[in-house]
């Protein structure tokens, strides 16, 4: 789900079809041409939610939370950076990449 999601252009309550009744008028939707996902077919919507409530105190290092403002996060991307550190292995040659070049906008006169 989680990669899936990432190929999606919705956020996360909007990749259930079916969700909690909120009342909304229609002017506070937002339309899109991308259809929805469908992840309810996975996962009931309340557990969703739960997770999303949940998954920020996953990786909670208290110890770190005088020093470090990122404390709620920083051991998971401690985790990160070490499994890449031990599994990736890098070039000695460093390449310049073209597509990795700055867009700037095009205005019409």
């Amino acid at each position: 789900m989680v990669i899936n999601a990432s190929e999606s252009s919705q956020k996360g309550v909007d990749l259930f079809g079916t969700r909690d009744q909120v009342d909304l008028n229609d002017d506070e939707l937002w339309h899109s041409i991308s259809p929805s996902p469908h992840f309810e077919q996975f996962m009931l919507f309340s557990r969703f939610k739960d997770f999303q409530r949940f998954l920020p105190a996953i990786f909670v290092d208290e110890i770190r939370a005088q020093d470090d403002p990122w404390y709620q996060f920083s051991m998971a991307v401690d985790d990160f950076n070490k499994i890449h550190r031990s599994r990736v292995v890098c070039s000695k040659w460093i390449v310049a990449d073209e597509t990795m070049c700055a867009w700037r906008p095009r205005t019409t006169a």
